[in-house]
């Protein structure tokens, strides 16, 4: 079959301004001197996840699991677990949907809409060691609306990613009210009294007092444990380390006093996952007295005297506190 010149000439025209049409470069996913890595991960770890969420299919509002075993659907979202090793496609448990505007203060300011899915990533996730190389299990979360699935997110799963949890976190547990009276007062790690008030500079600890702080991503408890479901009774870990560091405004280091007998490292009253709670875990301690001549918290420049920190195998974290001298 043959064509008229004029209409080939429109055809090429129409293939050339098709292959000319510029295309968006997509969204910044990183940005500073090296390419960005894969979220460290453990099992049972509690995290947020946030995605873009284009055509309406934000949530109007916030909807929260109202029931434990969590469930892997809310609000048309499910996330599911791919791994190179061990089982894939899992379903991952849900805490909460909610809608998030992630804005750029330019004039005028850029809004993107955003999902954020707090979830617990499931124990069936086979962990990968550090120190071993080239991880050997790659694993991603790939989130579905109504059954669609989105991009994969990549994950690097290790036996622990240790978290000691904030007040301004997304992934506070549900029973922590961050606008109560006993959790206020700015963004503070989650250290508390007996009683379940915060450790703050108005309200120190006092020297033999035994604190609670909480923690996500502790890692496995050798104990078997339902993603999304609570442990039966509290698990406790043998191999905990904890490290003091009196001291003004310090940051968390990876503890390497020994334990007793061979070291004087102290030692926790209980560390490990409770109970009533998904992917909780407490460090409870004891706290010793400051030395002479310390200096006392303030409400502006000294935000702390002693900072408490935690480890395990791949990871550590640690709170800095207040100590009435």
């Amino acid at each position: 079959m043959s064509y008229p010149k004029s209409l080939l000439i429109l055809l090429v025209l129409a293939g050339l301004a098709v292959a000319q049409t510029p295309r968006s470069p997509g969204r910044v996913v990183g940005a500073g001197y090296s390419i960005p890595a894969p979220l460290k991960v453990a099992p049972g770890q509690v995290i947020t996840v946030f995605v873009h969420s284009p055509n309406g299919i934000q949530p109007a509002q916030a909807v929260s699991a109202d029931a434990i075993p969590l469930p892997f659907s809310i609000s048309g979202f499910s996330v599911k677990l791919e791994q190179t090793i061990g089982s894939t496609n899992v379903e991952v448990p849900l805490f909460a949907v909610y809608p998030v505007d992630e804005c750029v203060g330019l004039n005028p300011s850029v809004c993107t809409d955003l999902t954020a899915i707090t979830l617990q990533i499931p124990w069936e996730v086979t962990a990968n060691r550090s120190r071993g190389g080239r991880p050997d299990n790659f694993a991603a979360l790939k989130v579905f609306f109504q059954g669609t699935p989105g991009d994969a997110y990549p994950i690097q799963p290790e036996s622990d990613s240790i978290h000691i949890i904030n007040t301004c976190d997304s992934t506070m547990p549900p029973g922590f009210d961050r606008n109560s009276e006993l959790v206020s007062g700015g963004c503070r790690s989650l250290v508390t009294h007996l009683d379940g008030r915060l450790v703050t500079p108005a309200n120190p600890a006092s020297a033999g007092e035994t604190l609670v702080m909480y923690a996500f991503g502790l890692g496995p408890t050798g104990s078997a444990v339902r993603s999304g479901d609570t442990a039966r009774s509290p698990i406790g870990l043998t191999d905990i380390a904890l490290q003091f560091s009196p001291g003004v405004n310090l940051e968390p280091v990876r503890p390497t006093a020994l334990p007793p007998p061979a070291g004087n490292a102290p030692v926790p009253v209980f560390a490990g996952l409770i109970p009533s709670q998904v992917g909780l875990y407490q460090v409870t301690f004891s706290v010793p007295a400051l030395a002479a001549g310390s200096q006392a918290c303030t409400a502006s420049t000294i935000r702390s005297n002693f900072t408490v920190s935690i480890g395990r195998f791949e990871s550590f974290d640690g709170a800095g506190i207040c100590i009435q001298p």
